[in-house]
């Protein structure tokens, strides 16, 4: 969410499908050799705020702006162009900031 109250739809499951223990273990092992820091629109960010709630071992974080649904709440998150465990976790900030979503294909 942002601070004009548009929502913003993210994937989430409420159990942890099997082998998602695997998948963690293997986040935790996950070397960034370059940043992700281009948008879909191509426009590069040099450092940009990244809405993850997710730790450096790719476990997920308890602040999750109530489910992604309170722009009163907070959030977990990381910054984009890092290389470090900053790509994902930062810090905690209020929902109502505008940051970006990474997008990941399985």
């Amino acid at each position: 969410m942002n601070a004009t109250g548009k929502q913003i739809q993210c994937l989430k499951s409420a159990t942890q499908p099997a082998g998602w223990g695997e998948k963690m273990s293997l986040f935790a092992l996950l070397v960034i050799t370059a940043g992700i820091n281009v948008d879909e629109a191509g426009v590069v960010w040099v450092v940009a705020g990244v809405w993850t709630s997710t730790g450096v071992n790719g476990t997920t974080g308890a602040d999750t702006c109530a489910g992604w649904t309170d722009a009163a709440a907070t959030g977990g998150f990381g910054y984009t162009g890092l290389t470090d465990v900053r790509w994902t976790a930062v810090d905690v900030g209020t929902c109502a900031d505008a940051y970006h979503l990474y997008c990941f294909e399985q």
